[in-house]
């Protein structure tokens, strides 16, 4: 068995730090932040945060295109015309195929039909709400240029899978900007009924619209309006065609 020196009972001292490794911040004495060792390896970047979003266009005349699946399309471009259209009947409408669901709406195809839901509105004194359901992304974006709105809403179902919203969302954004479309940004539903609503929040796009309410006004008073709340119990701007790449 090997022998150890004996230690002078009047002078025990502790053992330092073991030779050529990173801590010789633990010798005596150590403690400011400046005798600390460097740190190696990657450091977790915190995400910029999203901008808030700019408030749903409401002035009289004023043309909203909301795109998303039909139901959810629907859904918000219904509640926008209820909470911000005064409830006229004239103040929702729906462009593409024919809506089987909603017959009743009135339908806005072209340019001319949005000029003409344009003049309803103002003299109905209301802006206007179109559920443009979403096909293909090269479909959506020659849609919207017909109809040359004043803002744009992508609707999203925060209970649908996150990757294929993300996937959706992407793939219509890069079109949108190929054809200089501006996009106002997100319109919500469903963050109520799921366990993970925050996940829309990884789309990385302000949210304005949530659960048929200004976003705004369905946060709190200290929370930013792009931020979704969890489960607990663009200025305006006229889209101007610059053609499909």
């Amino acid at each position: 068995m090997p022998e150890y020196p004996a230690a002078d009972a009047g002078t025990a001292t502790a053992p330092g730090p073991p030779s050529g490794s990173d801590a010789t911040f633990l010798h005596e004495g150590a403690g400011a932040p400046t005798d600390l060792p460097e740190v190696r390896g990657a450091i977790l970047r915190i995400p910029d945060p999203v901008a808030s979003a700019p408030s749903v266009l409401r002035a009289p005349g004023d043309l909203v295109v909301v795109v998303g699946v039909p139901a959810v399309g629907w859904s918000v471009a219904s509640s926008m015309a209820t909470v911000l259209g005064r409830g006229a009947p004239t103040a929702v409408a729906v462009s593409g195929p024919p809506n089987r669901a909603h017959p009743e709406a009135r339908s806005i195809d072209d340019g001319l039909e949005a000029n003409a839901a344009r003049a309803a509105g103002v003299d109905g004194g209301h802006a206007v709400f179109v559920a443009l359901p979403s096909e293909d992304p090269l479909i959506d974006i020659r849609a919207l240029l017909a109809l040359r709105p004043d803002q744009v809403w992508l609707a999203v179902d925060a209970g649908r899978k996150e990757a294929d919203t993300a996937a959706w969302v992407g793939a219509l954004c890069r079109s949108m900007e190929r054809a200089g479309l501006a996009l106002a940004g997100l319109a919500v539903i469903g963050s109520t009924t799921t366990a993970t609503p925050e996940t829309v929040q990884a789309l990385g796009l302000p949210v304005g619209w949530l659960e048929g309410r200004p976003a705004a006004a369905t946060a709190s008073a200290s929370s930013p309006a792009s931020v979704v709340p969890r489960r607990t119990s663009g200025g305006r701007r006229r889209a101007e065609p610059t053609g499909i790449e």
